[in-house]
């Protein structure tokens, strides 16, 4: 397992391809070994998750590849360092709303405790401090 990241504002068409080649270099593996593959469906940018996907599809083309849907939300929560019975992921939806997922992590394993929606940012506060 490897990882790569580097901050791009806005310019992620531009440099996911050469971000590609990096982690596969460094992890000392060819393309086609690659047998899974993960990718975030949202919620976040349409342009950025389109542009995720488009080029997953097209590096995947042709081979009969895993692909495991990800929530934005809950790659937040498993990027957490800590295990905690309540986790709550939040991402600006704009116009006075948030993205919610709520999740547990317990020995660094995530477990999902509601679906993944679309609540006001007062109804948030009121549950972070309440």
């Amino acid at each position: 397992m490897a990882s790569f990241s580097r901050h791009v504002p806005f310019a992620h068409a531009e440099h996911i391809a050469q971000s590609v080649d990096i982690l596969i270099k460094s992890s000392n593996t060819i393309p086609q070994e690659i047998q899974r593959a993960a990718i975030s469906i949202g919620p976040g940018s349409f342009t950025g998750l389109r542009i995720g996907l488009s080029f997953l599809k097209g590096f995947l083309f042709n081979r009969d590849i895993d692909v495991l849907p990800l929530s934005s939300l809950e790659i937040m929560a498993t990027a957490w360092p800590f295990d905690h019975p309540c986790l709550m992921s939040l991402m600006d939806a704009r116009n006075g709303l948030v993205f919610r997922g709520v999740f547990s992590k317990q020995k660094g394993i995530i477990k999902r405790m509601k679906s993944d929606e679309l609540i006001t940012l007062c109804e948030a506060k009121n549950e972070i401090s309440g």
